[in-house]
């Protein structure tokens, strides 16, 4: 898909370029012949809104540093192929509020913690390979545990943004609230699936990755 622009962003058009193509890796996350589903539709909806302005900086919706935290959620769990650094990634995680500022780190070492345990994270200068030493209940710091290399460790430093699920994923739901919610979602299918058959919509049934693209 080319090569993806790396936050922080140079000018406007490196920030619509990233925000361009994250919608389009979102809307190929199907597979050709299947039709879009409503909550594909809902979230091009989302992150369509969470344009950068125009300079770029910020966002037009919630006017946070671009990319805002809305954006970033999205394109870290989606696994959107940017090429980010530890040192990067992590520096703009904690701007936008997605990663504490217990979090501390440089290019070569990475410290978390709070008040149930502490993590150190490595760089060995030679390998570029990241190792892990954790204390908390039960464990300490002799026992190392591999991460990998830069990808993985920036993989390894987005896990700390999912810790927190979307309601209802993992939440306590009162059964009445359900039962609520439920009324008029037979009415919202079917104004969908009206709606979905416009061309603008229908005519991208077939885009989509097939498991030899993968």
């Amino acid at each position: 898909m080319g090569e993806v622009p790396v936050p922080p962003f140079a000018d406007g058009a490196s920030a619509r370029r990233f925000w361009r193509l994250l919608l389009l890796f979102l809307h190929q996350a199907k597979r050709p012949g299947e039709p879009v589903s409503f909550h594909h539709f809902l979230l091009a909806m989302t992150i369509d809104e969470h344009a950068p302005d125009r300079t770029g900086a910020r966002c037009s919706s919630c006017a946070q540093q671009y990319p805002c935290r809305t954006l970033l959620r999205v394109a870290l769990f989606a696994g959107f192929p940017v090429d980010w650094t530890p040192h990067g990634l992590s520096a703009l995680l904690v701007e936008v509020g997605l990663l504490g500022r217990s979090a501390s780190f440089t290019p070569a070492s990475w410290d978390w913690y709070d008040s149930d345990y502490s993590e150190h994270v490595s760089r060995d200068a030679e390998t570029g390979t990241w190792s892990r030493r954790r204390h908390g209940k039960g464990e300490n710091y002799d026992k190392v545990l591999p991460v990998g290399d830069d990808a993985a460790m920036c993989r390894y430093i987005a896990g700390y943004t999912f810790g927190s699920h979307p309601f209802p994923f993992g939440w306590a739901v009162d059964p009445q609230e359900v039962s609520d919610a439920a009324r008029g979602t037979s009415v919202a299918l079917q104004h969908w699936g009206e709606h979905s058959q416009y061309p603008y919509i229908a005519s991208h049934i077939d885009c989509g990755t097939t498991e030899s693209d993968s």
